[in-house]
């Protein structure tokens, strides 16, 4: 070219753009690969692109020449092979106005950046819970999103998500608060077109697509209480369980409180054994890995430990010595009742002795010998309190009191008669035989099943004839005893007779009293007749003279004498009579 032709030379870079990008990744678009020039006036070209230079000497973009290949067979078009700056230069910069090599020498160069390279995207989870469980990790509820890309060459345009089939353009953090199951892909695409591709679904290492799941509800927690447990009543080896369950991120602790105290950290089934009698609470909630807090929860409950108070008493016959001492009949009947504070009585356990222990069910009659024995006692309430052994000693009477008496006065005894008088007085002696005996509580009598009369004293039986007599005796366990005997009062005196062994001689007066005469040869005989006893005795006495037992005829009388025989019969009791007898002797 001649000095004298001014030529300018313009060189026109162009490209053929293209799309890429469905191929990364189902749902992910497609973006157009370009070039364009930055803010900073360089051209940002996409290294995947191809590249056409051609020569004008106009600025016209449209006007010029293409170059062709050349003989160094380089390709047509070609590409940049240089990420980054790229050169496009002539060999020595020429004086616009001589055309000649400017000393000292400098090429002529065209910077071109060559971008082959995406952006990168990271994420940056914003949550106040998080936790990893098998492989899945969790967020709480308040989770957000916050996506950063950056770009080594062009600079980012624009950032893509997706948390389900669409991707949209990210322009602030993205609230996910719906509890499921997320799948979040994102990506980054620079000015000239290089989209980010979609890498595994890892967190970290530059991943940009995540699984993960949203955990946004508490756990659920529940109680369990371990017997003994009757209507709400528990006691103090009963305890409390507490069960926490989470459908998502797990359960991360259980805390409770007694009866609104210190909060304590549930590591096991809780313990009643330190509480006091009476109504207490358990409160209690669970909190999950990534920080769901369950609502306060609250059991109430009645803790029962007092054990059943158990009494005993007697049904029936039963003495308390003034020694302390219980006696029994062997009709009376042990009972036990026993009464519970809360929860109510379950059982009462007893033994005799050396029995085994047996359900109380009812009063009972023990089935053992007379003498001293034990009973054995506790109780069990419905929640196992159980009280401690009781014991009561009691002695079995089961012999009646002997009945005696005697008698001070007259009496006689045919067969099983007993012949008194009204003088006889009756004494009543009772008395226990054997040992472990209540002793004499009453002592009675009746006659002719009359008036019962209580026996304080001797008494004597009034009246004639034939009397039965009753004689009655109790103990202390009412065991009786009662002795009949037949008794006939007897107050009627002999009757006396007596006989001459001769006829009289004669009668005569002696002043004005009369007298039979009879001689001295006369016998007199004597005799007495009783109706019930029959007579004992005949005494007789003569003129006063002392007196005589009569054992044979009374005679050898003196002639010329008056005659005054006293006569004194005396029946089986001692009931007397007496008669004279007068007569002469001539």
């Amino acid at each position: 070219m001649s000095m004298a032709t001014k030529v300018k030379i313009s060189l026109v870079i162009s490209a053929i753009f293209l799309c890429y990008g469905g191929s990364f990744s189902q749902g992910q678009p497609d973006h157009e690969m370009k070039t364009v020039v930055g803010e900073d006036g360089k051209i940002y070209w996409n290294k995947n692109l191809p590249v056409y230079i051609s020569l004008s000497s106009t600025p016209d973009a449209n006007s010029g020449h293409i170059l062709k290949e050349s003989e160094s067979k380089e390709s047509d078009p070609i590409y940049f092979d240089t990420e980054g700056t790229n050169w496009i230069r002539t060999r020595w910069a020429v004086d616009k106005e001589t055309g000649k090599t400017i000393y000292p020498k400098e090429e002529v160069l065209w910077p071109v950046e060559a971008d082959g390279l995406p952006p990168v995207t990271n994420a940056k989870f914003i949550a106040s819970g998080k936790h990893v469980v098998k492989g899945t990790t969790y967020y709480s509820g308040d989770l957000k999103v916050q996506l950063f890309a950056a770009d080594a060459t062009s600079g980012v345009e624009k950032i893509y998500y997706s948390t389900g089939e669409n991707f949209i353009v990210y322009n602030s953090e993205i609230p996910i608060n719906v509890e499921k199951e997320w799948d979040l892909k994102f990506y980054a695409l620079d000015k000239v077109g290089n989209a980010e591709v979609l890498r595994d679904a890892k967190e970290g290492n530059g991943s940009n697509q995540f699984k993960f799941s949203v955990d946004a509800t508490a756990p659920s927690t529940t109680y369990k209480v371990i017997d003994p447990i009757f209507e709400n009543n528990l006691s103090p080896v009963s305890k409390i369980e507490l069960t926490s369950e989470d459908t998502g991120s797990g359960v991360y602790k259980i805390l409770y409180s007694i009866d609104k105290g210190t909060e304590k950290l549930y590591e096991g089934k809780i313990s009643l054994y330190g509480l006091s009698d009476g109504d207490h609470s358990v409160s209690f909630y669970a909190t999950d890995q990534v920080g769901n807090k369950e609502e306060f929860k609250n059991y109430t409950f009645y803790l029962d430990k007092i054990a059943p108070e158990i009494q005993f008493s007697v049904n029936g016959d039963q003495y308390a010595s003034p020694a302390g001492n219980l006696y029994i009949s062997d009709r009376s009947a042990l009972n036990l009742i026993a009464t519970d504070n809360r929860s109510g009585v379950e059982s009462v356990q007893y033994k005799i002795d050396g029995d085994t222990y047996s359900d109380f069910q009812t009063a009972l009659k023990p089935d053992k010998s007379a003498g001293p024995h034990t009973i054995y006692y506790f109780g069990k309430d419905k929640v196992n309190n159980t009280s401690s052994v009781k014991s009561n000693k009691f002695y079995i009477d089961n012999k009646a009191p002997v009945v005696k008496f005697s008698t001070s006065g007259p009496k006689y005894v045919r067969k099983d008669t007993l012949f008194v008088r009204t003088i006889t007085s009756f004494t009543i002696s009772p008395y226990e035989s054997g040992d472990y005996q209540s002793g004499i509580k009453s002592i009675s009598y009746t006659i002719n099943e009359g008036i019962v009369n209580e026996y304080t004293e001797p008494f004597t039986i009034a009246g004639e004839g034939l009397k039965n007599l009753s004689l009655d005796s109790k103990d202390q366990v009412e065991n009786s005893s009662s002795l009949k005997q037949i008794v006939f009062v007897d107050n009627t005196a002999p009757e006396i007779i007596y006989n001459f062994s001769v006829e009289k001689i004669g009668t005569k007066t002696v002043r004005e009293k009369d007298f039979i005469i009879f001689p001295p040869e006369v016998q007199v005989y004597l005799a007495a007749t009783d109706k019930h006893v029959g007579t004992s005795k005949i005494y007789y006495s003569i003129n006063g003279s002392a007196e005589k037992l009569y054992a044979e005829p009374i005679k050898y009388f003196k002639a010329g004498s008056n005659i005054e025989i006293k006569v004194r019969a005396l029946d089986q009791l001692g009931n007397e009579s007496i008669h004279l007898v007068e007569f002469s002797v001539e």
